[in-house]
């Protein structure tokens, strides 16, 4: 419930909940997940591999892979860029996020919206999708390795 939410949330928002399977080994250290390697197992033969890692430093990267070619995602927590390739690794495009301090601007200005319109929960991300990340962290820790 540390370093690999971030993984699993980036995956529901890719592929969505639907997953059919979940296979995964974790380490805890302390009651914290230390290290966490997810497989998502989706329809149609999709798949999400999902690692995180407090043991090392990781880029915190993330790829889509898809029949005509793969997108990079240069920082899943807080994105710089994301560049589209084809199957032959040629460029395709790339889209440049505005510069943000730290990533988690977008957060506090939502938050204050809502505290400021005493909304209960907000639209990026409302309980049902937070309820969604923790049921899959739940079977995660039931079906550990």
């Amino acid at each position: 419930m540390d370093v690999g939410v971030y993984p699993i949330n980036f995956a529901l928002m890719v592929l969505g909940d639907n997953y059919i399977d979940v296979k995964s080994t974790l380490f805890m250290n302390n009651g914290v997940d230390e290290t966490d390697i997810i497989h998502l197992i989706y329809p149609n033969n999709v798949s999400a591999i999902l690692y995180s890692s407090m043991k090392g430093r990781s880029d915190r990267s993330g790829y889509i892979y898809g029949s005509k070619g793969y997108l990079y995602v240069d920082n899943i927590n807080n994105p710089y860029q994301i560049i589209v390739y084809d199957n032959s690794g040629n460029l395709i495009s790339t889209k440049k996020f505005v510069d943000q301090i730290n990533g988690y601007e977008y957060q506090f200005y939502e938050c204050y919206d809502a505290i400021t319109n005493k909304k209960i929960e907000t639209k990026s991300m409302p309980h049902s999708d937070t309820q969604k990340v923790m049921d899959l962290i739940s079977k995660i820790q039931k079906n550990t390795n």
